[in-house]
């Protein structure tokens, strides 16, 4: 990981690497390239974003979770309005509040927000409130909200107590411990490729289902957000392919393919209908995933095979460029080894999504942003600050679109 530094409006230095968030944000970004490696050489604005919103919750949750930081939050601001904990979802305040001096802010995003991907039609909405398309830091505010506002709500659900200390220990931190643990197990759940947030949404229903017994409020809760913020249309959107896989599978079969590789290569090769992998389609298994889970007396151990294939779009984004571009797609098939029950999640294609990408790849070749691989310099320099486009036959595939989160100037 590197941190650089630069000189503020004000005259004076700014480190980055002496900022908690950025430290704590950076960090996640470096554990999600292993969680979920696809997501590295996606173009889908919403993949990048998903990246970016997930190390903005890891880093406020690093505050959130810290009580001593809470009491003294607390011992300052008086505690007389529980509302003012919003000001500790802002993120990279010092660096923020430098590159926003202009705007009036005093930090470089927040989690408390109301960011929409789209309107319902006919609804009156603030346009500053609508995301562009295109751009990954301003779509992460998007799903960031989202999850800020089902940790909010579960603490307005929580059994509150008079006294101050109490409502610390037995409503704030258990609230914002118990979604952390939903969002980040969903994870584990989110199939391989240029997943969208819908596959994450999808993912969290998921995760909240199998961690406890009654998730009923954080599921409705996310499904009411992503339809006010159009993600989805009808909260069901987010119910499909949700509800366990009909696999007979025994207790001893699961634990023999958490054992072995090549069990689970042979297993997926029988199934391929089930991993949902298209007839004659090229696939790879990543590495299994083992999770040992324990809530309370509650443990779960699961296994995860992931496996992704690629599909064609095409994009005519100029001369230069191929028409045929390749998008990575994959299943993820969860099991429960002490009950042998499965879950499944695929990556979903939509129109939209498939203009998301268009719109992306548009935006970075008038911008000049892609460089075909055979092309490129061997400078460090030019490299860092291009997408590669790598041409196989014809068909065009995306190397390091995680660099858009870093070269395309924030809004």
């Amino acid at each position: 990981m590197q941190f650089y530094y630069h000189q503020a409006s004000q005259g004076h230095t700014i480190y980055t690497a002496l900022s908690h968030d950025i430290v704590a944000h950076e960090c996640t970004h470096a554990v999600l390239d292993g969680i979920a490696p696809d997501l590295y050489n996606s173009i889908l604005p919403e993949s990048l974003a998903l990246h970016e919103a997930i190390a903005d919750i890891s880093s406020i949750m690093q505050t959130l979770l810290n009580e001593m930081v809470l009491f003294s939050y607390d011992a300052l601001t008086g505690g007389t309005d529980k509302d003012e904990y919003s000001a500790l979802t802002n993120i990279a305040e010092e660096f923020g509040t430098d590159i926003r001096l202009g705007e009036g802010r005093n930090y470089l995003r927040r989690m408390k927000n109301d960011f929409r991907l789209r309107k319902k039609p006919n609804e009156k909405v603030d346009k500053s409130l609508i995301v562009k398309q295109d751009d990954p830091h301003q779509l992460s505010n998007v799903l960031s909200g989202i999850l800020y506002t089902i940790i909010e709500l579960r603490m307005q659900n929580t059994d509150r107590s008079a006294d101050l200390f109490a409502t610390l220990d037995k409503v704030f931190v258990p609230a914002a411990r118990r979604v952390a643990r939903i969002i980040f197990r969903a994870l584990d759940y989110l199939p391989p490729g240029e997943t969208s947030f819908i596959d994450y949404g999808r993912a969290f229903i998921v995760a909240a289902k199998t961690t406890y017994k009654k998730p009923q409020k954080e599921v409705r809760w996310l499904k009411a957000e992503f339809v006010r913020r159009g993600i989805v249309e009808h909260e069901d959107d987010l119910e499909s392919d949700v509800d366990p896989v009909e696999l007979k599978l025994t207790k001893a079969q699961a634990k023999r393919l958490a054992n072995s590789d090549k069990q689970i290569a042979e297993f997926v090769e029988q199934h391929k209908d089930i991993f949902r992998i298209p007839n004659g389609a090229e696939y790879s298994i990543l590495p299994k995933v083992l999770a040992h889970k324990t809530l309370g007396k509650n443990k779960q151990n699961d296994l995860f095979i992931k496996v992704r294939w690629e599909e064609i779009e095409h994009h005519d984004i100029g001369a230069k460029f191929k028409k045929q571009w390749a998008i990575k797609k994959g299943t993820t098939l969860a099991i429960d080894l002490d009950h042998a029950t499965v879950n499944r999640l695929t990556t979903i294609s939509t129109p939209f999504l498939t203009e998301q990408r268009e719109k992306m790849l548009v935006t970075l070749s008038k911008k000049k942003r892609l460089q075909l691989k055979k092309a490129a310099a061997d400078s460090n320099e030019q490299q860092a600050s291009h997408i590669l486009v790598d041409d196989r036959k014809g068909v065009m595939h995306i190397e390091g679109g995680m660099r858009l989160l870093h070269i395309v100037a924030t809004n």
